[in-house]
């Protein structure tokens, strides 16, 4: 079977659209601060299992590094309102920011990102991240042991290695995420790989303008049928 490839839409998609002190300025940010973006998932379910859990990394690392934000980029269908009740008792400050999630992500310097679409737009940004997930015992065990599935994170099956590190469920602890971070953001080395890597995937991903290409083709092929 003929196949073609245009490209990965998330090229087109995926991307600051305004400079960094702007962003930084409209949501009292500190750009001399390193910044963490925390990402719980999209989804209702996926942010109650997780969102305890972010709110714990970074009172962990915040013990451990002063010159440090968090920011949790959230998305459009999330109430806003049920998050800042949660984060109220939470004792590091972690910003809040709903419908501008490329700029905040993009402009930081590290992510925490809960497997699913957001890793691959992370990757697409260029910025080093830590994927995380909870899944039930049965599948964590059907998925590793019996389909022998090796890893979950989009960047890494794309990659076809590990070139971003995932911890998922008795490993996706805050002391261990927080570690993995820390680890990376300490290490000019580990961090100057993982862009590498990073960059490396993207152009794996092809050029921008995948829509307009699948389009142009689909237009010229049905015309001379």
């Amino acid at each position: 079977m003929k196949t073609r490839f245009f490209g990965n839409p998330l090229l087109d998609i995926a991307r600051v659209t305004e400079n960094k002190s702007d962003i930084f300025k409209k949501y009292s940010l500190d750009e001399n601060k390193i910044t963490i973006s925390l990402l719980p998932g999209s989804r209702k379910n996926e942010i109650i299992k997780h969102l305890s859990l972010v709110i714990d990394i970074a009172e962990n690392i915040r013990r451990q590094k002063k010159d440090v934000q968090f920011v949790i980029p959230l998305a459009s269908t999330v109430q806003k309102s049920e998050i800042e009740k949660q984060l109220a008792d939470a004792k590091t400050q972690i910003s809040l920011v709903q419908g501008d999630t490329y700029n905040i992500v993009g402009y930081s310097d590290f992510a925490a990102v809960a497997s699913g679409i957001a890793t691959l737009e992370t990757a697409v940004l260029q910025i080093p991240m830590v994927i995380y997930y909870k899944i039930s015992a049965a599948t964590y065990f059907l998925g590793k042991y019996i389909l022998n599935i090796k890893t979950i994170g989009l960047p890494n099956i794309i990659s076809s290695k590990k070139i971003v590190p995932e911890l998922i469920n008795n490993f996706a602890t805050a002391p261990e995420i927080s570690k993995t971070i820390l680890d990376y953001l300490d290490s000019e080395d580990k961090y100057k790989t993982i862009k590498q890597d990073l960059s490396h995937l993207k152009f794996q991903l092809g050029t921008t303008g995948a829509y307009q290409k699948t389009a142009e083709f689909l237009s010229n092929y049905l015309n001379n049928i």
